[in-house]
């Protein structure tokens, strides 16, 4: 990620540069509005070059935002997604630095450039999915949405303000985990960036110019059909803009290996990819998952990531009677998909647990004064307890205090 905010941040700066000299010439050729110069045609030709340089480096800003808000959610989202403090989490926090930081680049360079642009302020709101700045006048909106945003998190040192510990365990066998990272999307989602700014170009005396700029990308997946098999997984990509794009995937694959301790990361692996239809606005693929383990597709459009749930999810409930009289049942996952659970207290829910797991990572984050535990069953994993859950798997959980959370 920080390889990709590097190349966006100096795409921002040459365009910037580019609209320096642009309003530059602009100026020398056309002095003013009124009459000073006949030839308007030329004139006007200049101007609109000088509109689309400002547009095109406001389309930059909300990319690099949305690239951002994107990246951080799916870094950073988990250690606080059942807590209160989820709608001003990391994520949420480093995606507004980055809004923050690209308008102060763009207000700040306002003199060279001619413009007369107001700096926004970040408007904290509830709402988990969107990040809101308006100036104070309203003459500058910025608006970065995810409708649904994938969940994750990635940490090798705990560091304030959240302490991290985590372990596998498989079948008696607990593993220390020293690095650990997860993902968690959506089968369907949407991003979005939309920004208008009213501003002054006084090098080219416009007054009260107004640009406004949004874009749309979308993913959802489809189910099987005869090009969409079990092992190929198609994905349907839109855009709210007609351009020449195509989509770039690769595979994120979860892995465990042993480096300066046990660690569950992501390789990535560069999968089959076919165009099955494609407009201007819609493009399907098809994307060979075969030999793939719990992985993540992970799609590149114009610029922005999207992260993609593989099309297969189900879990098996398994229950019985030992030969004691007690009841038991196992929650299997035999799917591309981790199953995740989370609880407050550990006292309550570990009672109803047989201590026999397999496949299963337990991360355990305190946040300030919260503190919460991740049940992550990996694929082919399972939970036993010492109660029968099948009947309403997520509501007897939930009344051990043990809240599904993904899928």
């Amino acid at each position: 990620m920080r390889g990709q905010v590097i190349l966006v941040t100096a795409l921002v700066i040459a365009l910037a540069i580019s609209a320096v000299l642009i309003l530059q010439s602009a100026a020398v050729s056309a002095p003013g509005f009124g009459g000073v110069r006949a030839a308007y045609g030329v004139f006007s030709r200049d101007v609109a070059k000088a509109v689309d340089a400002v547009a095109s480096y406001v389309d930059y800003v909300g990319t690099i935002s949305l690239l951002n808000f994107t990246e951080n959610a799916a870094a950073y989202g988990l250690p606080a997604a059942g807590l209160d403090t989820y709608c001003s989490w990391l994520h949420i926090n480093k995606t507004a630095d980055m809004v923050n930081a690209s308008m102060k680049f763009f207000v700040a360079n306002r003199a060279a450039l001619g413009l007369s642009a107001e700096m926004p302020t970040w408007l904290r709101r509830p709402n988990c999915r969107s990040i809101l700045f308006k100036s104070t006048n309203g003459l500058t909106l910025v608006n970065i949405t995810l409708s649904k945003p994938p969940n994750g998190t990635v940490f090798r040192t705990p560091l304030p303000p959240y302490v991290v510990a985590a372990w596998h365990i498989d079948r008696g066998i607990l593993r220390p985990i020293s690095s650990f990272a997860i993902i968690l999307p959506n089968r369907t989602y949407m991003a979005s960036y939309s920004l208008s700014m009213v501003m002054n170009i006084s090098l080219l005396a416009l007054v009260n110019l107004n640009i406004t700029r949004s874009l749309s990308v979308g993913v959802r997946v489809l189910g099987v059909d005869s090009q969409c098999t079990p092992d190929v997984v198609c994905v349907n990509i839109t855009v709210s803009r007609p351009y020449a794009w195509s989509a770039k995937f690769i595979a994120l694959n979860r892995t465990m290996y042993l480096q300066d301790g046990w660690t569950i990361n992501y390789t990535v692996a560069y999968p089959r990819v076919n165009v099955v239809n494609y407009t201007e606005r819609s493009a399907v693929y098809s994307i060979n998952t075969q030999g793939l383990n719990e992985y993540v597709l992970k799609a590149y459009v114009g610029g922005i990531p999207l992260y993609v749930l593989p099309r297969d999810f189900t879990y098996i409930c398994k229950s019985g009677v030992l030969s004691n009289g007690k009841p038991w049942s196992s929650l299997n996952n035999p799917s591309h998909i981790p199953i995740v659970l989370y609880n407050f207290t550990n006292s309550a829910v570990v009672s109803k647990f047989n201590t026999i797991y397999a496949n299963v990572t337990i991360v355990d984050v305190k946040i300030r004064d919260a503190s919460i535990t991740y049940w992550v069953i990996h694929r082919n994993g399972y939970l036993n307890f010492t109660e029968n859950i099948c009947s309403n798997v997520k509501g007897i959980l939930q009344s051990y205090g043990l809240y599904w959370l993904y899928p």
